[in-house]
């Protein structure tokens, strides 16, 4: 019982230290030169550290657990996930481009630390929700206060223009816009006091002030099927706070507009982005009938996580991906449709939502290489698909190796 303590103990620890790991990025001031002028790049020892430090939890949870928990009916879903780590492995042997490695290390690290513990409780995830929810929306607030008091800019800013976007304790707005559907779907999950109300608003802003243009488009979508299935008016409330809030970033900046029209800055300031987003839907590679089988020889790096995918790897590689998270997604739709729990609701609600903006929204980012969204995805899978959540301590038949 003392060792299984102890594992969950690093479980937890590691899980913390890789959704904190980025915050040395504001105060620092250390993120990408070419995106921010205040800010220098991160050093590449850096860089690397997190990977270290995921590694050595492996080593050191694997001491303690003593062995690997495998539910025995869930061998061929761990034989798919070996397979998708091992050709990334593969490519990276044969052409030394480290690049291959992100994605095998942070979703083996996830899907080994999974393994080692018997279960997950609803507790503790819980608990992990409720956290990333207030540290979450208070860095933000602080983020604002110091930019519109003191003119202290965040990554991803440019001084007297219309791009700045907040990105709370990542620095980074696309992945804070991503992480913030989990904190949406929990947030609407708990009891309907003014602090969680408060919360959920707060989350609402915080998507818009990230200046997410496929994270706001997702929103206006689950605002707009949210109005289809309950309160008309309490739709066209929300949809009117967006509408607003698409502009509080502009409206608080008192930027001056030379003349222009305010709709016509806004749409120029995301100009430059739409237009490096729709160049990287480039699949020249595929040409080669080899490029759909096996993959490109060189490493291809798009704005778009699929195309990566794709021209690195192959059809029928990028196709098992998809088809493992769309299994998750269906189970996570299940499990939400029989619970009766709410904790259980609340959990299950919030995930999936994350998990669906992910996804969907990779064939526009690159989330499955961004740090520690693909993390955070890769976590939820193994939990779930490993049937790892459990309600109490008690869990069911496991096969210790």
């Amino acid at each position: 019982m003392a060792r299984a303590k102890i594992a969950q103990f690093i479980f937890w620890a590691t899980v913390i230290v890789a959704l904190l790991y980025s915050s040395y990025r504001y105060p620092l001031q250390i993120n990408s030169a070419q995106t921010s002028p205040t800010y220098s790049d991160t050093p590449p020892l850096l860089q690397a550290a997190k990977y270290l430090i995921l590694v050595v939890a492996c080593v050191v949870i694997a001491f303690v657990a003593g062995g690997l928990h495998i539910p025995r009916r869930r061998l061929g879903f761990i034989a798919v996930y070996l397979m998708l780590l091992t050709w990334p492995i593969a490519h990276f042997v044969f052409d030394s481009d480290a690049k291959h490695l992100a994605l095998p290390i942070v979703a083996g690290v996830a899907f080994f630390i999974s393994l080692s513990v018997r279960g997950v409780t609803l507790k503790a995830i819980d608990a992990f929700m409720k956290f990333t929810l207030y540290f979450s929306l208070v860095v933000n607030l602080i983020q604002m206060i110091l930019f519109y008091s003191i003119g202290r800019l965040p990554a991803l800013a440019y001084e007297d223009t219309l791009a700045v976007r907040f990105g709370s304790f990542l620095d980074d707005p696309n992945g804070f816009a991503a992480l913030s559907f989990l904190l949406l779907g929990y947030a609407y999950s708990l009891p309907k006091t003014m602090m969680n109300r408060l919360c959920i608003l707060g989350v609402i802003l915080s998507i818009f002030f990230s200046q997410s243009l496929t994270a706001i488009a997702f929103l206006a979508l689950l605002i707009g099927l949210w109005g289809l299935t309950n309160h008309f008016k309490a739709t066209l409330f929300l949809l009117m706070i967006g509408c607003l809030a698409v502009f509080l970033p502009y409206l608080f900046n008192g930027f001056n507009l030379d003349g222009n029209g305010l709709l016509d800055v806004v749409f120029a300031s995301k100009q430059a982005s739409s237009d490096a987003h729709f160049a990287s839907f480039s699949l020249d590679k595929l040409a080669d009938i080899s490029v759909w089988i096996l993959g490109g020889d060189d490493y291809l790096i798009s704005e778009s996580w699929w195309v990566t995918s794709l021209n690195n790897y192959g059809l029928i590689w990028t196709a098992s991906l998809l088809l493992m998270l769309t299994a998750f997604l269906w189970k996570l739709y299940v499990i939400f449709n029989e619970a009766r729990s709410q904790r259980v609701r609340r959990v299950t609600l919030s995930v999936l939502l994350f998990s669906i903006y992910v996804v969907a929204a990779s064939f526009n980012l690159p989330f499955l290489t961004v740090f520690p969204i693909n993390f955070i995805l890769m976590l939820f899978v193994s939990i779930f698909m490993l049937d790892k959540l459990q309600e109490h301590e008690a869990v069911e038949s496991f096969a210790p190796i």
